[in-house]
C-alpha cells in the first residue's frame, strides 16, 4: 500500500474468503492506473520522494476492470498473506514500498506481520518512509514534532492501523 502500515488485529471476515489473490496481470493502464501513476509521480516530485524506496513489481490496480468483482477469481478478504485476514482495498492503486530483502528473511515480514492500512497526510510520507513508521512525539525530517492529529487531543505513542482501507482512506484520517 502506498501508505500502508503493518499490525494490528484484524476482525473476523463477514463476506466470502479465499486463499490467495490471483495471479496473472498485477498492473495494466486503465484510467485508474493511470490516474494513480500520474498523482504518484507528482508526489514524488513535490515532497522530494526518491524513487528507490518503492518496488514496482508489487504496484497494483484494484479498479472494478483490473480487479473485478468477482469472489472465484478476486477475493474481497485476504486469509494466507500472514497471520490475519485483511480486506482487499477494492477502488484503489497500490505502490510498492522496497522492502530490505535481509529484513524481510530475518523477520519473516511476509509471514508473520499482519497486513493493514493506516491513513496518513501526504507530506509525512518522505518521513514515514526515511524514518521507518514515526511515533507521536518523534521529530520529523522538516524539524517538526509529529503529534497525534484526529485522536481528541490524545498524544497516544501508538499507531492505529485497520484491515481494511475503508477507514484508514478516510479525510478524516489523511486530511
Amino acid at each position: 500500500p502506498p501508505m500502508g502500515g503493518f499490525g494490528g488485529a484484524a476482525a473476523q471476515p463477514s463476506s466470502p474468503v479465499a486463499a490467495l489473490p490471483p495471479t496473472g496481470v498485477l498492473w495494466r493502464s486503465c484510467q485508474a492506473a493511470d490516474m494513480g501513476q500520474a498523482f504518484f509521480a507528482h508526489l514524488l516530485q513535490s515532497f522530494g520522494i526518491a524513487s528507490s524506496f518503492f518496488d514496482a513489481r508489487h504496484n497494483r490496480c484494484y479498479c472494478a476492470g483490473c480487479y473485478p468483482h468477482n469472489v472465484a477469481t478476486c477475493p474481497s478478504v485476504v486469509t494466507e498473506e500472514g497471520p490475519s485476514p485483511y480486506i482487499i482495498p477494492r477502488g484503489w492503486v497500490r505502490f510498492g514500498i522496497a522492502v530490505n530483502p535481509g529484513l524481510a528473511e530475518q523477520e519473516l515480514i511476509f509471514k508473520k506481520w499482519s497486513v493493514s492500512f493506516h491513513g496518513t497526510r501526504a507530506d509525512l510520507l518522505k518521513s514515514v518512509l526515511t524514518n521507518g513508521m514515526c511515533m507521536p512525539g518523534d521529530k520529523l525530517l522538516d524539524g517538526r514534532i509529529l503529534d497525534n492529529q484526529n485522536c481528541s487531543g490524545r498524544q497516544d505513542r501508538c499507531i492505529y492501523t485497520s484491515p481494511t482501507i475503508r477507514y484508514s482512506g478516510l479525510a478524516f484520517y489523511t486530511g
